[in-house]
């Protein structure tokens, strides 16, 4: 603790908390959220309510809401907000809800939802997408923000990947990656994988984020196999896995399905790199690499430590004791 400074704030008998951020918000919704014949309507009755007064707002308007929707936000201790602007009547600007979060002092996400015709000799994408956010950087600058992330997310993964490359190029600012609206879990980790892992690869990104249709939590889980895959997040515990062949004579798929679900809930202290393999013969060779290890025979399989085997556990009690000695691994 420094022996001076700019201001001191006695927090003492106060509990102190970090900031609460809100992930989505569209604050140009906030003067109209109780007029009647919107409240308890479906969406699409929502919408044909509420459309025609937003077509009369204006720069004011959405300043207003903006202003109305951040002090709300920050009484309710949030210090961070993202916003979806769709919308731009009768002259209405991003700068609007930018300047309205400079008047509040919340760190500030806007996000456009709408983008600009290329400049370019009349570029398309990617251009246009590089083009509508270096646009908005200079906006955001003018109005002394510094602490800038750029994002150009995009559902096609070409797209994505041509974009942030060609932003990578023309801006010096930090770059969030993402596949947006990606898709199902399968479909959506798989594209998120390519696009994000190229980039990332070839070292162009500083945050990231996996948008599935699903469960948050596997957002989180394949943000983290990405990263792990490529070397970038060193820690937790690892599967590896063989595809079986004619040689398998275990319920291998299943074995692997239920340890992979058992390991999200263990606290993984350093990393570990655990193999399921299906056969006796190859297994141990091939996962030699591996800190832990099974290989399926007659029912039964081989545990093995870094290549060299150690016991035989039937197949009935395989799952309990590999993820006994995952968990002894861990606590060394």
């Amino acid at each position: 603790m420094p022996p001076t400074a700019d201001r001191v704030i006695d927090l003492h008998g106060r509990l102190l908390l970090p900031g609460l951020v809100n992930t989505h918000h569209h604050l140009y919704q906030t003067l109209t959220r109780a007029v009647p014949g919107g409240q308890d309507a479906l969406l699409f009755g929502w919408l044909k309510t509420l459309y025609p007064i937003w077509a009369r707002f204006g720069p004011e308007e959405m300043r207003v809401s903006a202003l109305t929707g951040l002090a709300e936000l920050a009484l309710s201790g949030c210090t961070l907000t993202s916003d979806h602007l769709y919308l731009y009547p009768n002259g209405a600007r991003l700068d609007d809800t930018i300047g309205a979060a400079a008047e509040i002092g919340l760190r500030f996400h806007p996000t456009r939802g709408a983008m600009s015709i290329g400049e370019s000799k009349g570029g398309l994408p990617p251009d246009a997408l590089v083009e509508s956010a270096l646009k908005n950087v200079r906006l955001v600058e003018s109005m002394d923000f510094s602490d800038i992330v750029i994002s150009i997310k995009s559902s096609d993964v070409l797209l994505t990947i041509d974009s942030y490359i060609k932003a990578s190029k023309a801006a010096n600012f930090p770059l969030h990656l993402g596949i947006t609206e990606a898709g199902t879990l399968l479909a959506g980790s798989v594209k998120s994988s390519v696009g994000l892992g190229i980039l990332l690869y070839n070292g162009i990104g500083d945050t990231i984020r996996v948008s599935l249709t699903g469960d948050p939590a596997e957002e989180i889980y394949a943000a983290k196999e990405i990263l792990k895959s490529l070397k970038l997040l060193k820690e937790g515990i690892e599967i590896i896995s063989c595809p079986t062949c004619g040689r398998t004579c275990v319920d291998l798929i299943r074995i692997t399905e239920e340890v992979e679900k058992r390991i999200k809930g263990i606290e993984a202290k350093k990393p570990l790199k655990v193999a399921i393999m299906g056969c006796a013969v190859n297994g141990p060779g091939e996962a030699k690499e591996a800190d832990l290890g099974i290989a399926g025979g007659q029912g039964e399989f081989l545990l093995f430590l870094k290549g060299k085997t150690v016991r035989k556990i039937p197949q009935e009690n395989v799952i309990e004791e590999l993820i006994k000695e995952i968990e002894a691994l861990q606590s060394v």
